[in-house]
């Protein structure tokens, strides 16, 4: 059967975001240069034996200073890494939903491929993100501007295939209960009252299987409505079990003279 895709990621701008970043270093450079020559303005005034007077040149010289530049330059290089870390961590991230797997690539590039029988939840993170639980732990795919659609399709696609495995363990039950005692029993009394076999037959066919009529003062194995009562049909099948398991070693069972 052909794989069928869902839906696809449409990932954030984030060259947008790293750029901001980056500006956000720049004035924080700014920042600090200025904080470095307010330092020294308050040193002069408060230090100073004279009327100093700290003039708007003075302010700008300081800021020019090697430890002015310095602090300029040691807040801009750390923003200036944090922004090219977060660009090569995102920019290519990428998630792909389909009717059997979701795969892509998360952060730094590692690359997924999830079958819908190994993810157990999903949720939405920060960074208009996607959370993806397994049994060896979440998988986060961020910057993604259709996030919401994209949580909504894995939620869908998780609680159609369990749906799908409880109707299969459904039919599996379903198909063992005719092969229970009770329903080969019911065979051999419709052959009994059909003249097929003898009453010596059904009787011998009745002990082979552990089963006495007697026993079943609640419940008739032969009504063609024992299959609308499912409590019936476990307490005939706990009986079965339990004699079966008597007349199986017993002297008058007919497989030991064979």
């Amino acid at each position: 059967m052909d794989e069928k895709i869902i839906i696809k990621s449409k990932v954030a701008n984030v060259k947008l975001v790293r750029n901001i970043i980056w500006i956000i270093g720049l004035l924080a450079g700014i920042g600090a240069s200025a904080w470095y020559a307010e330092s020294r303005r308050f040193w002069y005034e408060e230090s100073s034996i004279y009327n100093y007077i700290y003039t708007t040149s003075d302010y700008l010289g300081e800021m020019l200073s090697l430890y002015g530049i310095l602090s300029f330059v040691g807040v801009v290089m750390a923003f200036f890494i944090i922004g090219f870390i977060f660009y090569k961590a995102t920019s290519k991230i990428s998630l792909t939903v389909t009717d059997k797997r979701v795969y892509g690539t998360a952060v730094f590039g590692k690359r997924v491929d999830l079958p819908f029988d190994m993810i157990s939840a999903v949720g939405t993170s920060t960074f208009k993100g996607i959370a993806v639980a397994t049994s060896s732990g979440a998988i986060k795919f961020i910057m993604m501007e259709n996030r919401d659609s994209i949580h909504d399709a894995i939620s869908e696609q998780l609680v159609l295939r369990q749906t799908q495995k409880n109707r299969k363990n459904e039919n599996i039950i379903r198909q063992e209960i005719p092969q229970s005692n009770a329903d080969e029993l019911k065979k051999y009394k419709d052959l009994l009252d059909s003249g097929v076999i003898s009453q010596a037959e059904f009787d011998a066919k009745k002990m082979f299987n552990g089963i006495e009529i007697g026993m079943f003062n609640d419940v008739n194995i032969f009504s063609p409505n024992i299959y609308e009562s499912p409590s019936s049909v476990k307490r005939t099948l706990l009986i079965n079990s339990s004699v079966g398991t008597f007349s199986l070693y017993s002297p008058i069972n007919p497989r030991l003279y064979r």
